[in-house]
């Protein structure tokens, strides 16, 4: 009979410790990286490719992660020459939505040196990572 209590203790200790250690485990934090502000958050199916997704239409709409003040980018967006119109579009959250309207079609080199000059150093296309805009 002592042997029984001896194992029974035994065996509801070791269930305490395994369960300690999965826990553990289980609370371990999974560290992203954080989103800088004035990032470009590109979503469509089209954009995996950059090259073919830029040079192919003349209307555009993304949005922007904690732009700060709208006006000042829309208004640095539509000093440029090649721009019909730029306007703010729905916010959600720390997103704000912006629609540009081109006069003829322009290729990703074009859009990545009117994004750096609006103060947009960053973007984020679909799943992949974070890069500057001159990498997209």
């Amino acid at each position: 009979m002592q042997i029984f209590k001896a194992l029974s203790l035994t065996a509801l200790l070791s269930i305490g410790i395994v369960n300690s250690e999965l826990q553990a485990q289980a609370n371990t934090a999974i560290t992203t990286p954080l989103t800088p502000a004035k990032t470009i958050i590109l979503k469509h199916p089209l954009a995996t490719n950059a090259d073919n997704f830029f040079s192919a239409g003349t209307a555009f709409m993304f949005e922007i992660y904690k732009v700060g003040d709208i006006s000042k980018v829309i208004e640095l967006i539509k000093k440029n020459s090649n721009v019909s119109e730029c306007t703010a579009g729905i916010t959600t959250g720390d997103y704000q939505q912006i629609n540009i309207l081109l006069k003829v079609k322009k290729d990703k080199a074009w859009f990545a040196d009117l994004f750096k000059k609006a103060g947009l150093k960053t973007i984020k296309i679909n799943n992949n990572p974070i890069v500057e805009v001159e990498k997209m």
